[in-house]
């Protein structure tokens, strides 16, 4: 029997695997802890353990991140010689769940064998394999296992037998090839010669070959003088390499220092250029054109702009006299609409209250007309006493809004004064301060200072950008190395040679 394909699945370290084997020898290799001996044990246990065994072992062949209901399922393809010469091919599935395991045995087309006992008892008439122990024991060996073998070479002897004439078929089968095979070497006809009679003409064949080689040897001495020539010639070529590749190498370290060089020679600029605007940034902070801070002046100048405003207003409104104009307030048109409406109320309720009462007591009864009429009067007082409130309404808004204006126009020209003045002393304060004479100065040291400012701040930038957080004070030094790492690769240039 010879097993030509094998897939696991949830077998040890094998989440699912498939793998064809060859027709011969088939070969795994691999380091340790590949899955070598994993593949050798899924065949052992394919051909001799039974799916419905609960043998400790098996729990332990499923991989450790396996789902909880995950179990191993082994399946081979394999094809075997029949005493016709044809070759049956069948194919095993087994599940290792343990009462629950399931076997599928199928072989020259008959139906499938699904019993455990009986596709065990099948395979072990098909391969001679009886028991797991035996298959271990003889065609599955381990490194391990191989002195234990070489110390009893006659129980391996007995049991290797055993296997082969527990095979009647494939014992049949040997004997028919053998018997083949020797027929196919004793055969002395010219139309189909046997292995011996091709040894023999082989033989004779060599005997002119020997001839022919004795020819050969006499034109190999003259190859052998070309051969010392050529030998020669490799001999100078080799010289000649030698000597390229020692200046490739020199090429190759001149290269190298170049680009070394190079690198330098820009980490001197820049930090020589770091130096330069270092030096620049503190001569800088040195000559500040004021020596007030740039917000301090800022918001100095702010104050005299708002300041300087002020005094051209309060300057325009002094020029001339304050003109106040007061008009005499029209006597309001709302009392007596509401003087009106108050007696029509009053009267319309007193008639419709009266010829109420008087037809109520049985004094008089005058109907419904003058309560009627008195309701109207009352409406029509109403409506007025409300129009004469609109009105009172719409008057004191015009009072007050009259009286703002009259204080407002008559406001003291004397406060204004005052606030002129406090704003000029203010102004002399400031440009005190600053040292300055007038707004325009201040307005000419703002914009130097922003200058300024700004001046340092590209210079910080720029020395931001050259060296990034590297200390001033180690600027110098990390410029004379640069430059020492540039004498030194250019030194060792010229020691190159040309």
């Amino acid at each position: 029997m010879r097993i030509r394909r094998l897939q696991v699945r949830d077998f040890k370290r094998y989440r699912e695997l498939d793998i064809d084997l060859a027709p011969g020898v088939t070969v795994v290799r691999g380091p340790n802890e590949a899955g070598k001996t994993t593949i050798q044990r899924a065949i052992e246990l394919a051909i001799t353990r039974r799916v419905t065994s609960s043998a400790a072992d098996l729990e332990s062949l499923r991989p450790w991140d396996a789902k909880p209901d995950a179990r191993t399922w082994i399946a081979i393809e394999f094809e075997q010689d029949e005493e016709d010469g044809r070759k049956a091919t069948g194919s095993l599935e087994k599940t290792f769940a343990g009462q629950r395991g399931a076997v599928s045995l199928t072989y020259d087309g008959q139906p499938a064998i699904t019993d455990p006992a009986l596709a065990d008892q099948v395979m072990a008439e098909l391969s001679g394999i009886p028991t797991e122990p035996f298959f271990r024991s003889t065609a599955s060996v381990r490194h391990h296992e191989l002195s234990d073998l070489a110390r009893d070479e006659s129980a391996l002897r007995d049991r290797l037998q055993a296997s082969i004439s527990g095979a009647d078929r494939g014992t049949g089968r040997a004997k028919k090839k053998l018997e083949r095979a020797l027929h196919g070497l004793t055969t002395k006809g010219d139309k189909n010669p046997g292995r011996l009679k091709v040894a023999e003409d082989a033989v004779a064949s060599s005997a002119s070959s020997v001839e022919q080689g004795q020819l050969a040897l006499a034109k190999l001495e003259q190859d052998r003088d070309a051969l010392s020539g050529a030998r020669d010639r490799r001999a100078e070529a080799e010289t000649s390499l030698v000597e390229r590749r020692s200046m490739l190498e020199k090429a190759r370290q001149a290269e190298r220092l170049i680009a070394e060089r190079t690198t330098a020679q820009e980490r001197y600029d820049r930090y020589r250029e770091a130096v330069d605007v270092a030096a620049e940034l503190d001569s800088l902070a040195q000559t500040h054109p004021s020596p007030n801070p740039l917000h301090v002046i800022r918001q100095s100048v702010e104050r005299l702009r708002g300041l300087d405003s002020k005094i051209r207003e309060l300057t325009a409104a002094l020029s001339g006299e304050v003109a106040v104009q007061f008009d005499v307030a029209p006597e309001p048109t709302w009392r007596p609409l509401s003087r009106w409406g108050i007696l029509l109320v009053l009267l319309g309720a007193a008639v419709a209250v009266g010829s109420f009462v008087a037809a109520t007591i049985g004094v008089i009864d005058l109907g419904a007309v003058p309560q009627y009429l008195g309701a109207a009067m009352a409406g029509i007082g109403l409506i007025l006493t409300l129009v004469a409130f609109w009105l009172r309404r719409g008057s004191q808004l015009q009072e007050q809004l009259r009286d703002v204006e009259i204080d407002r126009r008559l406001r003291g020209r004397s406060e204004m004064e005052a606030e002129l003045r406090q704003a000029q002393i203010d102004t002399e304060k400031q440009l005190g301060a600053l040292g300055l004479a007038d707004l325009p100065g201040a307005e000419d040291l703002l914009s130097k200072e922003e200058a300024h400012v700004a001046r340092m701040d590209q210079l910080a930038a720029q020395l931001d950008g050259l060296v990034g957080k590297e200390p001033r004070d180690t600027l110098a030094t990390l410029r004379d190395a640069a430059a020492h790492d540039v004498e030194l690769k250019t030194s060792a240039l010229e020691h190159l040679g040309p």
